[in-house]
């Protein structure tokens, strides 16, 4: 009983200890004109509508916690406070995650959550009212209640996960890369999945479901409400243009405000975000994690959502490139965990600890 609750203090004391460095360094208010996270800090508190893709997830719990969870200080300080929190929450998620699948030690899940936790680009979207921290706590969530399902999940277990699926699409659609590699995760842990079945409908139900909080832009229109842009047009075809973002898609080809990157440029970011030790540890822990089979599907899970979301960083060819490299960084930090756990054993065989 004091081992469990241990266990519980341990998380809540690194969520805590990040919360305070994120809130002890946020933007005292407007970070920068002419920024979304101007835009958010304006949009959430006044259930505006936000630029493509609208973020209703991000508008409404945000406007919530601003006017009713949290009344205090300006509005944009309290907005950059919701970043530091859903930062300080991807940090706690991250200890727990790396902490099971190396078969809890708590230093590898220390190693882990401070391997991401104060990289620079990171700590910067903990700091200002932007979409990120919240996308990566979604992140870190999918992964561990994917993990956490074990051998044996129950319906109802398997239907939470596909919710919160549906739920982080409402929040940003970069998200969409990780349905892949769950899937591919729930058919190779659970093979009676495999065969089609009626509870599928179930499932689909509940990850669909989350996505009717789209809706919330054009009721939001038809009172009168607009994006600081001007651009939503609330038609059919309106809704879907600024759902599905399509304006974005020229970033992916060549364009006048594309910007290359070379291989120097990302491994610049790399260092730049890691240092060398936790890039090498990460790629060696990565790499560890498929030797023994019993392991291998919760880092194939890893593996496969880091490559999803790196060759999307890599095709994607805006200016803030770096903010959609963040799931990588997380990956790794959990290749971090993974060769401090190595490396404990290592040390105990001989006998240096």
């Amino acid at each position: 009983m004091a081992r469990k609750s241990l266990a519980q203090a341990d998380v809540w004391l690194i969520g805590l200890f990040a919360l305070l460095v994120y809130a002890a360094t946020a933007a005292p208010g407007i970070a920068e004109l002419f920024d979304d996270s101007l835009e958010f800090q304006l949009v959430a508190p006044t259930f505006a509508i936000a630029h493509p893709t609208g973020y209703p997830l991000y508008t409404l719990v945000g406007g919530l916690y601003s006017r009713v969870l949290f009344p205090v200080g300006n509005w944009a300080w309290r907005m950059n406070i919701f970043s530091a929190l859903a930062g300080a929450g991807t940090v706690a998620l991250l200890y727990l995650l790396a902490k099971r699948l190396v078969g809890g030690s708590r230093w590898s899940g220390l190693a882990a959550a401070l391997a991401f936790a104060f990289g620079p680009v990171w700590w910067a979207q903990t700091t200002v009212a932007e979409v990120y921290a919240l996308h990566n706590l979604f992140v870190a969530a999918l992964l561990y209640a994917a993990v956490a399902l074990g051998r044996l999940p129950s319906d109802r277990q398997i239907a939470l996960l596909c919710a919160l699926a549906g739920l982080s699409l409402t929040h940003h659609r970069t998200a969409v890369l990780l349905l892949p590699a769950l899937a591919l995760y729930l058919l190779w842990t659970q093979p009676s999945l495999r065969r089609p079945q009626r509870r599928w409908l179930g499932w689909l139900a509940a990850f669909l479901l989350p996505l009717l909080l789209y809706l919330y832009i054009p009721l939001r229109a038809a009172m009168g409400v607009v994006d600081l842009e001007g651009d939503y047009v609330n038609t059919w075809a309106g809704f879907w243009r600024h759902v599905l973002a399509s304006g974005y898609t020229g970033f992916f080809t060549d364009n006048s405000l594309a910007v290359s990157r070379t291989a120097s440029d990302w491994l610049a970011l790399l260092v730049a975000q890691c240092g060398w030790p936790a890039l090498a540890l990460g790629a060696g822990g990565l790499a560890l994690g498929l030797i023994h089979p019993k392991e291998r599907a919760e880092w194939g899970l890893v593996w496969l959502t880091l490559a999803a979301n790196l060759l999307f960083a890599l095709s994607y060819r805006v200016a803030d490139v770096e903010v959609f490299w963040l799931p990588v960084f997380l990956c790794l930090a959990l290749g971090v965990g993974n060769s401090g756990h190595w490396l404990s054993r290592l040390a105990a065989r001989l006998d240096f600890g």
